[in-house]
């Protein structure tokens, strides 16, 4: 993990309790170009699985 991924898993934590959501919004191209056979960014959706866990 690095970059990107310790950025939003930190202000996630931050926020924890303050927000009513939190929204990571990417045009990172290492996120969003590789798609899987359902169309979903997989990278981008283990990272909002790991915003859910650990925030």
């Amino acid at each position: 993990m690095g970059g990107y991924n310790e950025f939003i898993l930190h202000y996630a934590k931050l926020s924890k309790g303050l927000v009513d959501c939190f929204i990571i919004g990417s045009e990172l191209v290492g996120l969003t170009s590789i798609k899987n056979v359902y169309k979903q960014f997989p990278e981008l959706v283990k990272l909002a699985e790991q915003v859910r866990t650990n925030s």
